[in-house]
């Protein structure tokens, strides 16, 4: 909000993005909707629109700020009761099925990391809270209770420590991997270079050129020159869908 804010255009026409967000969770809690999907074959199929559909494309969407305008757009749309974007979307990015699917290595790994129970608890804790709420990182927590057998155990996630050197790349727009969280999963390291990358998001290694120049050093053990990089804010306005 802090960075729409910046931008007045943006600012007037989102004054209160979660408030957005959550009166469109609330419709749709309260009435889910049923839209015709067209398929590649000219047919169409139907599909029950839930609050939980718009959280998980909304949390896959907003690692990066260049998806904002996208995001902002669609809640926007559902507020008014529209649907050409989401229906968009969904032809997109979800596949309308009645199975349901994984692909082996990434659930793997996934549910072999886990979680801990305090980290569950503190999940569960802010869970009400939350906008994007449990989807941000599904499949996980959700399959805890299947493949128990792939889980590596609290020591596998016990805080690092060493010295090796490490060069932290820090997006300040990054809503995958935050930057609290960030600072928790290095701060058992002694030799850590962190570059803070301003208005980049959590894919940010192409950004700039920067950036590359940057890690190019850190990987011939030369001084990295900066320690903030600063990239033009996204628009917030910006809709590929133009409405």
């Amino acid at each position: 909000q802090d960075a729409i804010n910046a931008q007045p255009a943006a600012a007037a026409a989102y004054p209160d993005v979660v408030g957005l967000m959550r009166r469109v969770h609330d419709r749709l809690d309260e009435a889910p909707v049923l839209l015709d999907i067209p398929q590649d074959d000219g047919t169409t199929r139907a599909f029950m629109l839930q609050r939980r559909d718009v959280q998980a494309l909304a949390g896959g969407a907003l690692a990066d700020p260049t998806n904002v305008g996208l995001v902002l757009a669609l809640y926007s749309e559902l507020d008014r009761g529209e649907y050409v974007i989401m229906t968009a979307l969904i032809q997109r990015f979800m596949d309308i099925r009645e199975t349901i699917d994984f692909r082996a290595m990434p659930l793997a790994m996934d549910r072999a990391s886990g979680i801990t129970e305090e980290r569950l608890a503190l999940f569960n804790a802010q869970l009400p809270q939350s906008p994007i709420g449990a989807f941000l990182n599904a499949p996980m927590p959700q399959l805890l209770p299947v493949l128990t057998e792939l889980d590596l155990g609290d020591d596998f996630r016990t805080q690092l420590s060493g010295e090796t050197p490490v060069l932290l790349l820090t997006g300040t727009l990054d809503s995958r991997t935050y930057i609290e969280g960030q600072a928790e999963a290095v701060q058992g390291l002694s030799d850590v270079t962190q570059i803070t990358i301003h208005n980049a998001g959590h894919n940010l290694f192409m950004l700039s050129p920067d950036i590359q120049n940057a890690m190019h050093a850190f990987m011939q053990d030369e001084a990295v020159a900066d320690s903030d990089i600063w990239l033009d804010a996204p628009d917030f306005l910006a809709n590929p869908f133009g409405r």
